[in-house]
């Protein structure tokens, strides 16, 4: 497993990247059902990586290694697909509240569509260096995991610049290996750091102050081995996926 995503009804969605799938559960961890499969076809995948859930329930699936966004509906049904300049390898994507879809491509840049798929623009060349997750705030701000440059970058809604924090390390506004990202109603931001010398995560206002963290590597029930996703629901319950443990393990 990979990346996690929440619907308003607190179901859960899942990237299998091994399997090439993605299974949904209901707020009790009780699986519901799966779709995918391995190809190149409308509704497959060929690593299946970020994924993300908009305000009406679709979902949204990085099919990273056949360059494409797939879109579906909470039943998993194939609705759209984007593709149209999207020429590498993307990561992980976000939706924000007037429907954008905003891509983390192997690019080191960030692509912006909008709902129907219309290519708009792309955003951040020469500024990253394997541009990961990405979260988006009530505000339409992005805030990416900048993870070659083990940094934090955040841009407005229309793509410009705002601020960056971190840098390499295992102090409290360091990382090894940022990855997965979330952000509350409250624009507080949690980062996940999957390198094995910190595996935790990392809560930080939405300037990048630094706030709390938590976890360690190991398989108890605060430690992770290699954690990738997170993602919050409207309690700010704080669900993490510890792929090499094979949970998800969910902090209040």
């Amino acid at each position: 497993i990979y990346d996690i995503a929440i619907d308003i009804n607190k179901n859960l969605y899942v990237t299998d990247f091994t399997n090439n799938k993605v299974y949904k559960f209901n707020n009790n961890g009780n699986y519901i059902k799966e779709w995918g499969g391995t190809g190149n076809s409308d509704g497959q995948f060929a690593y299946a990586f970020g994924i993300c859930v908009d305000k009406n329930d679709y979902v949204y699936v990085a099919d990273q290694l056949n360059n494409r966004v797939q879109k579906f509906d909470s039943e998993g049904n194939f609705t759209m697909k984007f593709t149209t300049n999207l020429n590498y390898q993307p990561n992980d994507v976000g939706v924000d509240s007037t429907g954008n879809i905003i891509i983390t491509t192997s690019s080191d840049r960030l692509q912006v569509y909008n709902s129907n798929g219309t290519y708009i623009k792309t955003v951040g060349i020469g500024q990253f260096w394997e541009p990961h997750c990405i979260a988006i705030d009530k505000y339409d701000n992005w805030y990416i995991t900048d993870m070659g440059n083990y940094r934090i970058q955040k841009y407005s809604s229309n793509g410009s610049y705002i601020t960056k924090w971190g840098s390499s390390g295992s102090g409290d506004d360091q990382f090894l290996t940022p990855l997965g990202i979330a952000v509350d109603e409250n624009c507080n931001v949690y980062i996940v750091d999957e390198h094995t010398n910190n595996s935790r995560i990392s809560k930080f206002d939405s300037s990048g102050n630094f706030i709390c963290k938590w976890g360690s590597y190991g398989s108890g029930s605060n430690e992770f081995r290699a954690p990738g996703g997170v993602t919050l629901d409207l309690l700010g319950n704080v669900y993490i996926v510890d792929k090499f443990n094979d949970k998800i393990k969910i902090f209040k």
